[in-house]
C-alpha cells in the first residue's frame, strides 16, 4: 500500500480520465428539445435551407397582376407561392372576401343599369294596345328631335309636301311614314301587328334609342370665328350663331335587313353586349358633344368600339359652303346587358 501512495493521485486522475472517456462516448448534449447536438444542427440548417429555397426566392418573384377570385387553382397558388407566415392567411381571406363584395356590388350596379332595357312598353296581352303605346311612346321621341331641327329627313323629304303648320299631317308622318320612322330604328307595322314573341326585341330597341335621343337632345357644341380660316374678305368657316346640335340621320341594328325576332348580340362574362350603328351628322363640335353623352351614360351603358367621320363633296365650287358642309359621323355601339324580363 505504501508503495502505491506515491501513484495513488495519477492512478485516481487515470479513472477518472476513463469516466469521462466513456461518458463523452456513451451521453451526448441535449438542447431544449432534447435533441442532440447533430440533430439540433441538421435541423436548423434544413430551416436555413428551407428559408433560402422558399422565402427568399418568394421575394424574388414579382406581385401577382390582379386577383383571379373565380379562379381556385390561381388563388391557391397565390398562398403557396405568396404567403410568407400562416399568421398572414387572415390578412388574405379578409381581401379575398373584399374583391367578392366589390366584384358582387359591380355585378348588382351592371343589372341594375340594364333595367331600363327590358322596362314594359306597355303590360298587355292585347297586340293593338300595346302597338298603341309604342306608337305613342316613338312618335313623341321623333317629334322631339322634329321641333328641335335634330331629325334628319331622309332622301324624299316627306315633310317637304305636307304643310308647316298642318300639325295633323306632320304626326301622321312620325306615326305611319317607314323612312321617317326608320331614322331612329324604330318598328313601323304593315298589314299585322308585331307579335308578343317580337315585342321583347322591340322594347329593347326602344330604350336604347331613347337613351340616344336624350344624349342627342342634351348635345350642343358651337363654331367660333378663326381669323386663320380667313383670306382676304373670305372666311372660310361661316360660324352660326348659338349652338349647333347634331342630327340624327339613322339608328341601324344590323348589316342586313332589320330583323324584329332576333338580337345581334355580343357575348360577355355575365350577360350580352347589343350592338347597333348610329349615323349622325353636324359640326365637329357637336357630334364630340353627341359621343361624350352617349358615353357618360349609366342607364344603360354604352360602349363606343368604332368611329368613322367624313366629309361628303360638294360639287359646288362656293368655298364657303364646301368647307362648312356638315360632317357625318358613325358609331358602333355596344349596350351592355346584364338582365332579362319580361317585356
Amino acid at each position: 500500500m505504501d508503495k502505491i501512495k506515491p501513484y495513488l493521485f495519477w492512478i485516481i486522475c487515470g479513472v477518472v480520465l476513463i469516466i469521462e472517456l466513456v461518458l463523452i462516448t456513451v451521453m451526448q448534449p441535449v438542447n431544449d428539445d432534447g435533441k442532440d447536438v447533430y440533430k439540433a444542427t441538421r435541423a436548423l440548417n434544413d430551416a436555413v435551407d428551407s428559408f433560402d429555397k422558399g422565402y427568399v426566392n418568394r421575394t424574388k418573384q414579382l406581385p401577382p397582376s390582379s386577383f383571379a377570385i373565380d379562379n381556385v387553382d390561381y388563388f391557391n397558388n397565390i398562398k403557396q407561392s405568396y404567403l410568407v407566415s400562416d399568421s398572414w392567411m387572415p390578412g388574405l381571406q379578409q381581401v379575398d372576401k373584399n374583391l367578392k363584395t366589390h366584384k358582387k356590388n359591380v355585378e348588382d350596379k351592371l343589372k341594375k343599369s340594364s333595367e331600363i332595357l327590358h322596362e314594359p312598353i306597355r303590360r298587355t296581352n292585347l297586340l293593338a294596345d300595346w302597338y298603341t303605346a309604342y306608337i305613342a311612346k316613338t312618335t313623341a321621341l321623333l317629334k322631339q328631335l322634329k321641333d328641335n331641327n335634330q331629325l334628319q329627313p331622309p332622301t324624299n323629304d316627306p315633310f317637304a309636301k305636307a304643310k308647316a303648320k298642318d300639325e295633323e299631317a306632320m304626326e301622321e308622318i312620325l306615326r305611319s311614314n317607314n323612312a321617317v320612322r326608320k331614322i331612329c330604328g324604330f318598328y313601323t307595322k304593315g298589314a299585322q301587328f308585331p307579335t308578343t314573341e317580337e315585342h321583347p326585341i322591340i322594347t329593347t330597341r326602344f330604350h336604347i334609342t331613347n337613351a340616344i335621343v336624350k344624349a342627342a337632345l342634351e348635345s350642343e357644341g358651337s363654331l367660333l370665328n378663326n381669323r386663320l380660316m380667313a383670306f382676304g374678305e373670305t372666311n372660310f368657316v361661316i360660324p352660326p350663331e348659338g349652338v349647333v346640335r347634331p342630327k340624327i340621320e339613322e339608328i341601324m341594328w344590323g348589316t342586313n335587313a332589320v330583323k324584329w325576332d332576333s338580337e345581334n348580340t355580343i357575348g360577355v362574362k355575365g350577360g350580352r353586349a347589343i350592338t347597333c350603328t348610329l349615323k349622325a351628322r353636324g359640326s365637329a363640335s357637336a357630334l364630340l358633344a353627341l359621343t361624350a353623352n352617349i358615353e357618360k351614360s349609366q342607364t344603360p351603358i354604352f360602349i363606343v368600339h368604332g368611329s368613322q367621320w367624313s366629309q361628303p363633296r360638294n360639287r359646288r365650287r362656293d368655298s364657303v359652303k364646301a368647307m362648312d358642309s356638315d360632317i357625318i359621323m358613325t358609331l358602333k355601339l355596344a349596350i351592355l346587358d346584364y338582365q332579362g324580363g319580361q317585356q
